[in-house]
């Protein structure tokens, strides 16, 4: 469902490029025209981010950046700065995107558009939450989540939740953890396709993990790590590992880690990306196999070192099915 979304997204980005065209030829004033090829270009480069394209994402970019230059006051460089974000997010340029997103909020807030502004507030919040921001990324979702209708962005809303319910855990925040937690759920049948209502499990996993409810945690998180690792999905398979494993540890389950790390090299095999990160795993378990907590700031550290290699390598991770 998803791989023909993103085709049906090329296709209605290529038809507007045509129908910008056709409406060049008949616009005499240069701003209108500029106005509607640098929507066209970031409609492709958003288009081509979802499938993966980063390549053809790029020529899309300089296209829009042309246009955009065009003295015209609306909303679209806002929306540009956000998929732009999007795309240098994805590709492991993390203070590019923060600052591009914090620029599209800014922009969308001159404009008067609330619940864009607040759209691109939670994504930043959002990477904040995964560069270990965990204060700056709590004030970020706060705002931004009940700036939108959720109805309007059922999969952000949900993310965003479910990341606000991990932050506020990870400061000690339980009891208002819980109840965004509750809350949110509310809103998982809005969000009903299925490779991404297995994020949104991964998800409330780790907020299981970090309220000390182990077992529903360990249910959540064995179950969505067994998913990506049929899928074949190598880097979604090592993060959830991650959690798996600091989990295992808080449970006094540390016997079972070598056995996550076997079912990893069977699967991956001798792929030379997945056994560099595979040492980056075995790295970890060593250091939190002592431990009675894993401390959230050591989790981060250890995926964060793994987005890198993921990212560096061209692959994506975690990808962002919105802009």
């Amino acid at each position: 469902m998803r791989r023909l979304a993103r085709c049906s997204a090329i296709s209605l980005a290529k038809v507007a490029a045509e129908v910008t065209s056709h409406l060049f030829r008949e616009e005499p004033d240069e701003g209108v025209a500029a106005l509607y090829f640098a929507r066209a270009a970031t409609l492709e480069v958003n288009a081509y981010r979802l499938q993966g394209k980063a390549e053809s994402a790029e020529i899309a970019v300089q296209r829009a950046t042309y246009y955009l230059a065009w003295p015209f006051d609306s909303w679209d460089r806002a929306v540009f700065c956000r998929v732009l974000g999007l795309l240098r997010w994805e590709q492991g340029r993390p203070d590019e995107a923060a600052a591009l997103l914090r620029q599209s909020a800014r922009e969308l807030s001159e404009q008067c558009m609330p619940e864009e502004e607040g759209a691109s507030q939670v994504l930043v919040g959002l990477l904040s939450l995964e560069r270990n921001e965990t204060e700056i990324a709590i004030r970020l979702l706060q705002t931004g989540r009940a700036a939108f209708d959720p109805e309007a962005r059922p999969w952000l809303t949900v993310r965003a939740g479910l990341s606000l319910a991990q932050a506020l855990a990870e400061i000690g925040h339980s009891t208002r953890a819980a109840g965004v937690l509750d809350e949110t759920r509310w809103h998982y049948a809005r969000a009903p396709e299925e490779r991404e209502q297995v994020s949104i499990y991964w998800l409330e996993g780790k907020v299981c993990a970090r309220l000390g409810r182990q077992e529903e945690a360990e249910n959540l998180l064995a179950a969505v790590r067994l998913r990506f690792l049929t899928e074949g999905r190598l880097a979604e398979t090592l993060l959830s590992s991650l959690d798996l494993a600091a989990l295992l540890v808080e449970e006094g389950k540390a016997a079972a880690l070598p056995e996550l790390l076997g079912e990893i090299e069977a699967a991956f095999g001798p792929d030379e990306v997945a056994v560099e990160v595979v040492k980056a795993m075995r790295a970890f378990v060593a250091e939190i196999s002592g431990l009675r907590i894993v401390p959230p700031e050591v989790l981060a550290a250890a995926a964060s070192t793994l987005r890198r290699v993921f990212r560096m390598r061209g692959m994506r991770v975690e990808s962002l099915p919105f802009a």
